[in-house]
């Protein structure tokens, strides 16, 4: 069953060629495009599985996680957002954060979200995201580096670029099962509660200097490395 998205904003035009190109892409169904105003009764009765919204609306990301069955938010942005507006974004409750996307990138970010992942693009925003949280007065003073093996360190260096699993085993030269196996090995070691938790917890201890760089977005080569990468794993 395709997977089904909805669009929330002001700037007709933009949102007309994305549904466009969400409708031309076969595993995926544009439910409709909206003011924010209209978003909640639309929701409640299409059931997007992913919403896509403006800068101007972050609002909306309020109303998604009221619904009986929350969507994943990713938020369109433009060049010349706010520094701290990708901060602001994910502690608002976004799952994505998408800066002038080509189509190929919006499709391809749209599968991520679907499967419960989450995706900044271009992969600067995530570099930008980690500097903006980074904040060593903050940390723990009574927290010491965990250790971590080597091969830890090269799955965390991975995870602090936004890569998820199938593609950090890719990376990596890995099975996928035994990646997951080493993020929940990091997880516990950091004492964090999801991926974006140890990125920050990984900065703020000074384990990660410079996150490498992310791949570009591009769809997964096989449905079984799909499936072989969990959604919150």
């Amino acid at each position: 069953m395709p997977l089904k998205v909805m669009i929330v904003g002001r700037d007709t035009a933009t949102w007309e060629r994305l549904r466009i190109a969400i409708d031309l892409t076969p595993d995926l169904h544009c439910v409709g495009a909206h003011p924010w105003r209209e978003f909640e009764a639309q929701a409640r009765v299409l059931r997007p599985q992913v919403v896509l919204i403006g800068a101007d609306d972050l609002s909306s990301i309020r109303y998604a996680h009221d619904l009986p069955d929350p969507p994943a938010v990713a938020v369109l942005t433009a060049p010349d957002c706010q520094p701290d507006f990708p901060a602001t974004a994910l502690q608002a409750g976004a799952r994505g954060i998408l800066m002038k996307p080509t189509p190929q990138d919006l499709i391809c970010a749209l599968r991520i979200l679907g499967r419960g992942g989450m995706v900044f693009h271009p992969p600067a925003i995530w570099i930008a995201l980690l500097k903006h949280l980074r904040c060593p007065c903050s940390a723990n003073s009574s927290q010491s580096p965990p250790h971590l093996t080597p091969r830890e360190y090269s799955v965390l260096t991975l995870l602090c670029a936004g890569l998820r699993n199938a593609r950090i085993a890719r990376q990596l030269d890995l099975d996928t099962s035994t990646v997951k196996n080493h993020v929940n090995m990091i997880l516990a070691k950091l004492g964090a509660v999801d991926r974006t938790q140890a990125a920050v917890l990984a900065d703020r201890l000074g384990l990660i200097v410079d996150p490498a760089p992310t791949e570009p977005l591009a769809p997964l080569p096989t449905e079984s490395a799909r499936s072989a990468d969990p959604p919150h794993a």
